[in-house]
């Protein structure tokens, strides 16, 4: 117990376990429930279920002990991915307790809101810590922690009230869970960790980080320190620190014996797709599908809602843009019906609005936008706010354009007044990217405004936004970004290929036409994908046919890969 309290997991493990083989068949309650809490905190969750089961079996235990037996039954189902299970048995936790013992209910609830609301909806979350919160004695140390798990769940609804007690939490250490509560995966530092990235408190996230994961290490808690890293990876994804995000997550993989699912997967794949590592990330994603097929609609919205944004930006890179926009539109009921509504938890505002502008949905677009406008009214992060500004210059560019086909369907200069006013609403979105530590965000709010101007035909300006693009995602390390200007800057002129005295050579935006033409797209799709009319690529297309000697796309799709290669 003297480890246990030092939160020295491994050595409170071993000498728990000898406690209880040395009481044999007269092992007291609390003897029991303190090698379970270990057993659990270390993830050995068959062992645990095991020793749950045998001990709620007992005709003899008391009503605390039977509470804090199916408590950790309960954290056993976090474990293997149960969240309905996670729910329930919390609930019934919380009942076995009885009411002369409301201390002790509201820690379990307040247990169960730690543990269950990344897998829960935001309302069942927001009830159980009221129960918590009602029955908690007045003045009770415990309601401080509720309090500030109130704040976040608040937040999480987008409902920034209570920032000000989340931050008062990062200063303050007694607020933590001790001894083995300590090593429990969703300890309130993790919570606070993602509290601080939605809240763009970026540097306290970092020191917050640091602080826990050493606690976490003294502790033996393997877990835990995987937690910690996938909370706080995207807080590094997000400043462009998109390799060290990667190396953190893999590191505490390698040690955790039991990682977190379908967390690690998502983590991974999120990473992964912004390094360009396709491939890679696709196993994860599989994986992600295939857990997220065992569980309710309504259960991990978060790992739903990230899965809809990377499938939407595959895509969107495919020229799909209308089924980009039926897969967004589901991630917005996503949000709406789990109530995860803080657009900086999930940003996925930003894709909605570019896939149905992509698709000529300008009426899902506003929807979405006009949502988060309301939304940014009441949050202090900045974020959102750039967001919807880009929204709104990208919604005002499509219209300069027309509707009746896919972006680019009439290309040409903006007419008039039109075009000074999308100018300026580009303008006043890179002014608000530009002022958050956020270069990837930054590089893509470049992207779109040089599309536009390379659309609108004023090349030598679309180049000046695409190298800066360029340079922003390369010095993140991020390819997915990269990748997609180096092709429109080819589009725009600012990387030719073509040698001149070589007249059957392609140019660079024929090279992009042969090469989505070569994958089976159609003409409508390739000119979503390029922002090119279905006319123009049909032109690409007779030329790459003249130059290559073809009479057919089944040619081409023969030819194209070993002509590459």
């Amino acid at each position: 117990r003297q480890s246990l309290e030092r939160g020295e997991l491994a050595s409170a493990e071993g000498h728990l376990a000898n406690a209880v083989a040395l009481a044999g068949d007269h092992v007291p309650d609390e003897l029991l429930l303190d090698h379970l809490r270990v057993l659990v905190a270390r993830t050995r969750g068959e062992r645990a279920k095991t020793a749950c089961s045998a001990l709620l079996e007992r005709s003899d235990i008391s009503p605390r002990t039977r509470a804090e037996t199916l408590r950790l039954l309960a954290r056993t189902a976090v474990v293997e991915g149960r969240p309905r299970d996670v729910e329930q048995l919390y609930e019934a936790a919380a009942a076995a307790a009885g009411p002369d013992d409301g201390n002790l209910a509201a820690e379990i609830l307040l247990d169960g809101t730690l543990t269950g609301l990344v897998s829960s909806p935001v309302s069942w979350a927001a009830g159980t810590i009221a129960r918590a919160l009602g029955k908690a004695a007045p003045g009770a140390p415990i309601r401080s922690r509720l309090e500030l798990m109130q704040a976040y769940v608040s937040l999480l609804g987008s409902d920034a009230s209570g920032a000000g007690v989340i931050l008062e939490a990062v200063e303050r250490t007694g607020l933590r869970q001790e001894g083995a509560d300590a090593a429990w995966i969703w300890a309130t530092g993790v919570h606070l960790l993602n509290a601080l990235k939605a809240l763009e408190r970026f540097e306290e996230a970092g020191g917050l980080f640091e602080q826990e994961f050493e606690r976490a290490v003294e502790a033996g808690a393997p877990w835990l320190m995987h937690a910690l890293a996938i909370a706080y990876a995207d807080t590094l994804h997000r400043l462009g620190r998109v390799q060290e995000a990667l190396d953190i997550v893999c590191r505490t993989t390698e040690l955790a014996e039991h990682v977190i699912q379908p967390w690690n997967d998502l983590a991974m794949a999120v990473l992964l797709n912004e390094l360009g590592r396709d491939a890679q990330a696709d196993g994860h994603l599989a994986d992600i599908r295939c857990f997220l097929a065992t569980v309710p609609a309504d259960c991990d919205p978060p790992v739903r809602m990230w899965l809809g944004v990377l499938d939407s930006r595959t895509l969107l890179l495919r020229g799909e843009a209308s089924a980009a926009s039926t897969l967004m539109a589901e991630v917005e009921a996503t949000a709406h019906l789990t109530g995860f509504r803080e657009p900086c938890i999930v940003p996925w505002a930003g894709v909605a609005i570019e896939a149905h502008v992509a698709a000529c949905n300008l009426g899902a677009a506003e929807r979405v936008l006009a949502d988060l406008e309301t939304l940014t009214e009441s949050l202090p992060c900045r974020m959102p706010r750039a967001t919807a500004l880009l929204g709104r210059a990208r919604i005002a560019a499509a219209g300069c354009y027309g509707t009746a086909g896919p972006p680019g369907a009439s290309p040409g200069r903006s007419a008039g007044g039109d075009g000074v006013r999308v100018d300026g609403l580009f303008g006043q979105a890179l002014a608000a990217f530009d002022a958050i530590p956020m270069p990837i965000a930054r590089a893509e709010a470049h992207l779109a405004y040089g599309r536009h101007l390379r659309r609108d035909g004023r090349p030598v300006l679309a180049r000046d936004h695409l190298r800066t693009a360029l340079s922003l995602a390369e010095a993140s390390s991020c390819e997915r970004v990269a990748r997609v200007v180096r092709s429109e800057l080819s589009a725009a002129g600012g990387r030719r290929r073509r040698r001149e005295d070589d007249p059957a050579s392609l140019t660079a935006q024929e090279e992009r036409v042969g090469a989505l033409a070569s994958e089976g797209l159609t003409n409508a799709q390739i000119g979503t994908a390029l922002y090119l009319s279905p006319k123009t690529v049909e032109h690409h297309l007779g030329k790459i046919f003249a130059k290559l000697g073809l009479s057919s796309r089944r040619e081409l799709m023969r030819s194209w890969p070993s002509r590459q290669a």
